[in-house]
């Protein structure tokens, strides 16, 4: 697969539009058609023990009953499902979901946000009493230290085909997660390394984990290297990591300063058998392994991973070093249902909300 490819591949995954299929294993990859998610068996690699996880909802009712919540996980993304039935007298049009994810120590996980348009069946209509949906929501590059077991469900917004509005968006607290925007410079856009295990370049490895600390305006204010493979990448990676765009934690439309994690990986497509026989999600990674179990309380657990990719091309100065380029589109948060969107009154973009109806994909 050309660089070009994988490039087209990624951006193609982070639009929302219907992934172009790659050489590794095409049993693996996650499809998604317009605003329909489309998950094959072995897209994802559940990390909860049975899938589901117990529900708590507490603001959701008379309304909706949460039947079912599950995360799932590959080397690329996270997604997660809310299964629900209205149990309301009425059909409803609209409706925003927030869940938060927690482990069996209630420590914060992962979170997500949810809307009846983005659903398993691809149903853009109302949802009549007594109705059952699978909404589903993808967070592009991002992954959990530590796996959930439970997950809290708020109604954020409601709007009934009676013309009744419910709105709960501002009594509930989000926890959106730092995200890092796609693109990068072209000169810090390539990494050598050589692995050395066995003969062979391995699939997957990770290069670096560290926290960063990430400024109410988008500044990055402070670096912690956790864990680097040599010393050369640590290195190049406290200079590659000021070269990186973040967009802020906080709530819809409320910039706050936080941490974040930051993996970085180097992924070989040539290796694709490896690709059916093992399993690279974030949690199983070796250097998230060792983190998610330090973490405290309080600890920084979702993880934005970014990726590099073996090239095929060679470097005259230098021809026993393997080039690696940057793969990934960059991290996007419940990116189907969370998004950039333009202001009515003026046509400027942009800002970042809750998609409505009529907003363009």
């Amino acid at each position: 697969m050309s660089m070009t490819r994988q490039i087209h591949y990624l951006n193609s995954l982070l639009l929302c539009l219907v992934i172009s299929e790659p050489s590794y294993a095409q049993s693996e990859r996650p499809v998604l058609s317009g605003s329909r998610i489309r998950l094959s068996s072995e897209a994802v690699n559940p990390i909860t023990k049975g899938g589901a996880l117990s529900v708590v909802s507490d603001n959701v009712g008379p309304f909706w009953s949460i039947l079912r919540a599950e995360l799932l996980q590959n080397f690329l993304n996270t997604w997660t499902t809310l299964e629900l039935r209205n149990e309301s007298d009425s059909s409803v049009e609209r409706a925003i979901f927030y869940v938060e994810y927690f482990d069996e120590k209630d420590r914060f996980c992962f979170s997500s946000a949810f809307s009846l348009d983005e659903n398993s069946d691809g149903l853009h209509t109302s949802m009549a009493p007594g109705d059952i949906r699978k909404l589903q929501s993808l967070s592009v590059g991002f992954g959990t230290a530590i796996p959930p077991t439970r997950a809290k469900v708020y109604l954020l917004e409601q709007r009934g085909s009676d013309g009744k509005s419910i709105n709960h968006e501002g009594d509930v607290r989000m926890h959106i997660p730092v995200t890092i925007p796609g693109g990068i410079a072209t000169q810090w856009s390539r990494i050598h390394y050589s692995p050395r295990v066995s003969n062979q370049t391995p699939a997957l490895q990770d290069l670096i984990l560290a926290e960063v600390r990430v400024s109410n305006a988008g500044r990055l204010t402070n670096v912690n290297i956790l864990k680097a493979v040599t010393p050369d990448i640590e290195s190049w990676f406290q200079n590659w990591i000021h070269q990186i765009s973040f967009i802020p934690a906080g709530n819809e439309g409320i910039p706050v300063t936080a941490g974040a994690a930051v993996l970085v990986r180097a992924v070989n497509f040539e290796q694709s058998g490896q690709f059916r026989k093992m399993a690279f999600s974030v949690p199983e990674s070796e250097f998230i392994r060792a983190y998610g179990a330090s973490l405290s309380d309080s600890g920084v657990v979702s993880v934005n991973q970014l990726i590099f990719a073996l090239s095929t091309q060679k470097d005259a100065a230098k021809p026993g070093d393997m080039i690696w380029e940057y793969y990934s589109p960059g991290t996007e948060w419940s990116a189907n249902v969370y998004t950039w969107l333009t202001d009515p009154a003026t046509g400027r973009c942009c800002t970042k909300g809750f998609k409505r109806p009529n907003e363009a994909q």
